[in-house]
């Protein structure tokens, strides 16, 4: 059970479980022999705004590849992944790699766009 999310980046056909039926709050996933991925679940009540949408009560999942990148997934109830950022972690602070937004979706025959 739970939410699994493909990641539709460098990562491949990396399917990861994001959300667990044991209720767990954070776990780690290894990529490759020298990095892992530590995911936590940062909010359960956040709004997210897109060109689809005001999305309310989403959950908000941190994912953080330590001295690398930083990046959050945002699910809205009823919909799913709504919105991914991630930054590039460095000396100088952080850098901005991605923002992904829903656009539009539909569901049987009703579409929602902007």
């Amino acid at each position: 059970g739970g939410l699994l999310v493909m990641f539709p980046d460098e990562l491949g056909d990396v399917v990861v479980p994001w959300l667990r039926e044991s209720g767990e709050q954070a776990w780690d996933v290894r990529v490759d022999a020298r990095a892992v991925m530590r995911f936590e679940i940062a909010d359960t009540a956040g709004v997210v705004e897109t060109p689809s949408g005001t999305y309310e009560s989403c959950t908000v999942v941190q994912m953080v590849i330590p001295g690398e990148e930083m990046g959050y997934f945002h699910y809205a109830p009823g919909v799913g992944l709504v919105r991914v950022t991630s930054s590039e972690l460095g000396r100088e602070g952080s850098q901005l790699l991605t923002d992904w937004v829903l656009t539009s979706y539909t569901v049987g025959e009703r579409t929602t766009a902007p």
